[in-house]
């Protein structure tokens, strides 16, 4: 399910035959060009051989966005002597490319890419990021030399660069032109283009899922559905009860799969080839397992942008009120303010020091910064006592805060909007290719509709106030009366479900710590023991003993609270196993 093609970077011409899987595409055109790659069209579209020829690259893109939702292609003009990279404003389809003095490899896949080029090397910079702020921050891919091609771009390759020059299209925009349209209609739309014969949902419980089961079985009338929710063996918590409570509701065929954290995984399979390795694949494995033969149901995944549902807590407004009415004499008062309460916090709590404690003293003792602020509060980034925040390694992180330093609170909704545009290609696009990578991985397409163009642009223009207004609700796992976010979402779906489920706080399930406790465990001993980075300059760089001394103070005694520490554990057994496997 998906393609690779080798360019000789002489003449542009194809050295191998162009490798092409079920649901990618490969068109050639009479005059000699060519185009190839992963398209998602919208109800009734299709490619013209006519209304491709002698396209320009801006011209192209705009006739891909007008058919597609969703597309990752390279297109080569025959007539230009021309090659392009272009995808979409979701960037739902993956898209890799790596630039040798011979040969130009592109691919959806970074396995493929590995498998055609030799003289691989993980990037140093890059399995930082990856450990500590718990995923590559794109273009950077684990390997150097691979780039992954970012969302609503253009690409144009340079002969006397050997390289790709970009040209970049994404923009959320804000605007004061109001719409005919509702959140509502904007969500059925995005769901409707993403109809396929057979659909199903991972439904979790919550609200999200919720919502893609209300659009696809009350607003569009969707009759054959399925909906797959899991629980992990043992848990404590679950959300199984609240996602069958909807699917019933709603009429729509529910399955549970309980997934065994003890049970057997392959490493190599399931993570190691994948684009955006992630624990939660053990779970999606779980449910493909069972479906059976049908290959043809694609899969609506819950993700959002939180465009619409702005992830702010009351503290966050606050935050940003007080930045809004003091201007820059917040700085100065927040700064005294902060310093002064986290050295009291770290002095009170020196024995009972925690990861989200030590985030909790971050973010205080940043509040005079609201570049750091900003950066520490909606990126996932991790800092450990023996990381110097100076150093290069945390140059990527050094650039975020310096491009939120500047931060405008008195238009919050213009902010938030940019917020979501820099994570949009850090932690959204890590997240998608988890999800779609996955399925894909077992025959299986996964669409994600809360990503589509349409309603992030209509989302974006959504009064902030009432995007960030608090409602009485019910707490996530018992029957507490608690404040909840989401109020708009949570308002346009009104009286279509219990208000328990409409109403219901996020509910969070930690779970991760149950699988290192059984199905990993193999692989972290291996980790702890037999680690191919002690004593090397990649090791060195992303402080793998200190690591390795972290996991073995815990080792076969994880607990619900280690989740954080774990996701960083997991990304370096990743980049360990990696690091292996280039060495054979």
């Amino acid at each position: 399910m998906s393609f690779c093609i080798q360019i000789n970077t002489d003449n542009l011409s194809v050295i191998t035959e162009l490798n092409v899987d079920k649901r990618a595409t490969h068109i050639v055109l009479q005059d000699g060009s060519w185009l190839a790659g992963q398209f998602q069209f919208n109800d009734g579209g299709c490619f013209e051989e006519s209304d491709l020829q002698s396209l320009t690259a801006g011209d192209l893109k705009k006739y891909l966005d007008s058919i597609c939702y969703q597309y990752f292609v390279a297109f080569y003009s025959k007539n230009l002597n021309q090659l392009y990279l272009l995808k979409d404003f979701s960037g739902c389809e993956a898209g890799y490319y790596k630039v040798s003095s011979s040969k130009i490899v592109i691919s959806d896949s970074v396995e493929r890419i590995l498998s055609s080029t030799v003289d691989n090397e993980i990037d140093e910079v890059t399995a930082f990021n990856f450990i500590y702020f718990e995923m590559p921050w794109k273009p950077q891919s684990l390997f150097k030399g691979i780039n992954a091609a970012l969302n609503d771009t253009v690409y144009t390759y340079n002969s006397l660069e050997n390289d790709f020059e970009m040209k970049d299209y994404f923009e959320i925009k804000t605007s004061d032109k109001s719409s005919n349209l509702t959140l509502r209609d904007s969500i059925t739309r995005a769901h409707e283009k993403r109809l396929s014969t057979d659909n199903a949902i991972f439904l979790s419980g919550g609200l999200d899922s919720q919502v893609m089961c209300i659009a696809l079985k009350k607003d569009l009338g969707v009759e054959r559905l399925l909906s797959y929710n899991f629980s992990i063996k043992g848990a404590v918590e679950s959300e199984h009860i609240e996602a069958k409570q909807t699917a019933v509701r709603l009429g729509i065929d529910f399955n549970h799969i309980e997934v065994d954290p003890s049970k057997e995984v392959d490493f190599e399979s399931l993570f190691l080839t994948q684009n955006s390795p992630y624990v939660g694949a053990i779970s999606l494995s779980s449910i493909f397992d069972n479906i059976g033969g049908n290959a043809n149901v694609t899969f609506f995944g819950g993700q959002d942008t939180r465009l619409h549902t702005p992830a702010l807590t009351k503290l966050d407004l606050n935050y940003w009120k007080i930045n809004s009415v003091l201007g820059g004499v917040a700085n100065p008062l927040l700064n005294i303010l902060g310093r002064t309460s986290s050295f009291t916090l770290r002095s009170l709590s020196r024995k009972v020091r925690s990861e989200k404690f030590d985030r909790l003293l971050k973010l205080i003792a940043n509040a005079g910064k609201p570049g750091s602020f900003l950066s520490y509060r909606h990126f996932h980034i991790h800092q450990f006592d023996f990381i110097n925040e100076s150093s290069k390694k945390n140059k990527n992180l050094n650039e975020l805060k310096s491009l939120l330093g500047n931060a405008n609170f008195s238009n919050p909704r213009q902010l938030y909007n940019k917020i979501v545009e820099l994570n949009w290609r850090k932690q959204y696009m890590f997240d998608i290719e988890y999800m779609v990578g996955t399925s894909r991985a077992f025959g299986f397409d996964c669409v994600m509709p809360f990503y589509d163009k349409e309603l992030a642009q209509f989302s974006a223009n959504i009064d902030f106030k009432s995007a960030t207004k608090f409602t009485k609700g019910r707490a996530g796992h018992s029957n507490k009366t608690v404040g909840v976010n989401k109020f708009v979402l949570r308002e346009a779906y009104k009286g279509e479900l219990d208000d328990s489920l409409i109403y219901r706080d996020k509910a969070v399930c930690p779970t991760t710590y149950m699988f290192f406790n059984g199905a990993l465990k193999p692989q972290l001993t291996d980790f702890i023991y037999n680690n191919p980075l002690k004593g090397t300059i990649l090791g060195e760089t992303i402080f793998i003993d200190e690591l390795i001394t972290l996991a073995k103070g815990k080792h076969m005694c994880w607990e619900p609270q280690d989740n954080a520490i774990l996701v960083i554990i997991f990304n370096a057994m990743i980049i360990s196993s990696q690091y292996a496997r280039l060495i054979k």
